[in-house]
């Protein structure tokens, strides 16, 4: 007789699954998000603690497989580096393109039987591209007055590896090295155009302010992205079809696009709520200056507005947050700082509240993060200046411990909930 299928055992077979190749770590845990809360706990009522352990990333593994990695890559840096000025300029370039490509192979091979390990080297080729590319233009003089060429060039080397190696840490690179290329341009449009026209309308601060702002915009986009991406994931893990090419290959970076939309999202909030920044103005900007923004803007609209499934209201709630705070900007900036504290507010519990309806756990890890930050940057920008330095240090301390054991014990709390739900 087949035993019942409980819990344990189905997130065991899931974990063999994942060692054999078979599953991708995203689709993994998009099944084990649908259908562990469909399957009974364990019908002895008693969950073993090997089984408990299983459920856990191991941290010690994790930790191992990084460090050999970047050992790996130390070690063939500092040899070409010891070889380098003796070796021809064909012979250089051989050596980068075998490095950078046993990364990946090997990271390839490995990863069936050691996923951490796998994409502990995929990560690392792709890190090493950056070193790669400054030593060709080095080889070759190829001058690059900016960093956009070379943040461009960078991700756009490893996009491919994105889609073959299908790893949420390369992902999470991946997505990091396109929010940086696109602040970078933003920066530079705007140190640009604020030196040809003197900057005269709107003061100190409305190049910074709008920055801010396409960072947040930025943010929601790569957000509203990655929601489409999970939705794709979760149809493909619960429909009787066979799911169309495009949702597998896209499935493994809807984690990393919301983690960093999410984070990006709420920076201008954060940034704004500082009561210094109400010395500065920023009001009655250009409109040139408003363009990396408005382009930003205009991506996540365009992609909130595109048909097909429903549009996740977390991504449409940051966007109309970030408006909101352009707007005052714009026409009412000696008190922007105010309202970007209202707002975090308003913000964070909505994030933990469309967590636990969406079954979606990350917001509610963000929201608390967040709120963390916020609670530790006020507290020292309002309190400890009125405090002596023991009473700050013991101040902080207390906040710290009194706010690490109440959210945390509600974080699990909330979690719970959000596992437990239906979508």
């Amino acid at each position: 007789m087949t035993p019942p299928l409980d819990r344990s055992a189905l997130t065991r077979a899931l974990l063999e699954l994942r060692a054999a190749g078979v599953l991708d770590e995203a689709t993994r845990e998009a099944v084990a998000d649908k259908l562990l809360p469909l399957v009974a706990d364990d019908p002895s009522g008693i969950t073993s603690p090997l089984d408990s352990a299983s459920r856990r990333p191991n941290i010690l593994v994790a930790f191992l497989t990084t460090m050999g990695a970047i050992l790996i890559g130390a070690g063939l840096i500092s040899f070409a580096a010891v070889n380098w000025d003796g070796m021809h300029r064909f012979t250089q370039l051989a050596w980068i393109g075998g490095g950078l490509a046993l990364l990946q192979v090997g990271g390839r091979a490995v990863a069936g039987r050691a996923p951490l390990a796998g994409d502990a080297l995929c990560a690392a080729g792709v890190l090493a591209t950056g070193a790669a590319i400054a030593l060709i233009g080095e080889i070759y003089q190829i001058q690059v007055e900016t960093p956009l060429g070379m943040l461009f060039i960078w991700w756009a080397v490893n996009l491919p590896f994105l889609f073959l190696v299908r790893s949420s840490l390369v992902a999470l690179i991946m997505c990091g090295l396109f929010a940086a290329w696109g602040l970078a341009w933003s920066a530079d449009y705007l140190a640009g155009l604020t030196s040809s026209i003197g900057f005269v309308a709107g003061g100190d601060g409305g190049d910074e302010s709008v920055g801010f702002l396409t960072c947040g915009f930025l943010g929601v986009f790569l957000l509203a992205l990655g929601y489409r991406a999970r939705r794709e994931q979760l149809s493909q893990a619960t429909s009787g079809g066979s799911p169309g090419p495009g949702a597998h290959a896209f499935a493994h970076i809807s984690t990393p696009l919301r983690l960093v939309g999410v984070m990006l999202a709420l920076v201008p909030a954060f940034l704004f709520g500082f009561e210094d920044w109400s010395k500065y103005h920023g009001g009655d900007l250009t409109p040139a200056l408003w363009l990396p923004a408005a382009l930003a803007a205009g991506l996540a609209l365009v992609l909130l507005a595109l048909p097909g499934a429903r549009v996740r209201p977390l991504p449409a709630m940051l966007l109309a947050l970030n408006l909101v705070l352009a707007g005052t900007q714009q026409f009412a900036p000696n008190g922007v700082h105010i309202l970007a504290n209202v707002l975090l507010l308003v913000a964070l519990p909505a994030l933990v509240a469309l967590g636990v309806r969406h079954r979606d756990t990350l917001p509610i890890n963000l929201s608390v993060g967040w709120f963390l930050l916020v609670v530790i940057a006020r507290f020292f920008e309002h309190l400890s200046g009125n405090l002596g330095g023991s009473l700050a240090f013991t101040g902080s301390g207390l906040v710290f411990l009194f706010l690490g054991l109440v959210l945390e014990r509600n974080r699990r709390r909330w979690v719970a909930s959000a596992q437990g739900r239906g979508a």
